[in-house]
């Protein structure tokens, strides 16, 4: 008998981004979506807290982009999200310190609560130092036509997170 082979996290993530897209893309076709399309990204400022221990740096970061796959204008958002994240510095057991970073993939719903008001969520899976499933919490607040202030509480495999950071909007 063969032995069984693991799946690769990160075909997985890009198989499943693009059939998203492609069933997002086939039903606007179709007259089913009203809106589709936008892309974002972003810059954030990441604070993690391992333990109380005076050794361990709890500020990293984390980048991001994403495309729309499809959108009620003034009201809903849904997209395909991307990211690295990149922690601060953490002691090891053996007395030596580390740092981790992973790589995501993601579907992002955004409600727009007020007119520069968004509230988010976001649900998938990371791969890199740790891997498994991650969420996040938050929301947004337009500064410009285009930019946002961002802030989100990341729930992730091995250390939870809160971002802080910018991001921008093409419609």
């Amino acid at each position: 008998m063969a032995p069984i082979q693991r799946r690769r996290p990160l075909l997985s993530g890009i198989l499943l981004g693009l059939s998203l897209a492609a069933a997002s893309v086939n039903a606007n076709a179709d007259g089913l979506i009203p809106g589709i399309g936008g892309f974002y990204g972003g810059i954030a400022g990441l604070y993690t807290e391992f333990d109380e221990r005076q050794r361990d740096t709890r500020y990293g970061q984390r980048i991001y982009a994403g495309v729309g796959v499809a959108r009620v204008p003034a009201l809903f958002r849904l997209g395909v999200e991307a990211g690295h994240t990149r922690t601060g510095t953490y002691q090891r057991d053996d007395a030596g310190t580390d740092r981790i970073r992973n790589n995501d993939v993601a579907l992002h719903g955004t409600l727009t609560t007020l007119p520069a008001v968004d509230l988010h969520a976001r649900v998938g899976y990371e791969w890199g130092d740790t891997s498994g499933t991650h969420y996040a919490l938050g929301g947004s607040l337009r500064l410009l036509p285009t930019l946002y202030l961002r802030a989100e509480q990341q729930f992730r495999n091995d250390f939870d997170g809160t971002t802080l950071g910018l991001e921008f909007r093409i419609p």
